[in-house]
């Protein structure tokens, strides 16, 4: 009679698989974030069209806007980090 041997992957660890699911649950969580930014500030758009047997969905993306947008908040991060770096020159140090 011959022995069975079975392999790890029979039996996954729990910890594991909760981990990844976790992992992906906060993907999909970011993408859905991302999609809903995005559609909100205008990056993209959605339309459909539909003929006697066929339905189509279209999405256009708007590379300018993207791009304005993109170096508006690059403009604005580096505004509010050199105030909160001018800021903190000019507070003196409290050492009695």
């Amino acid at each position: 009679m011959s022995k069975v041997v079975r392999s790890r992957e029979a039996y996954p660890n729990p910890k594991k698989e909760a981990t990844m699911r976790r992992i992906f649950a906060f993907l999909v969580v970011i993408a859905i974030g991302v999609a809903v930014l995005g559609y909100y500030r205008g990056w993209f758009t959605v339309s459909s069209s539909s003929g006697d047997h066929e339905a189509g969905v279209n999405v256009t993306i708007d590379k300018d806007k993207l791009k304005e947008d993109k170096e508006k908040a690059k403009q604005q991060i580096k505004e509010k980090t050199k105030g909160l770096s001018d800021k903190a020159n000019k507070e003196p140090a409290d050492n009695p």
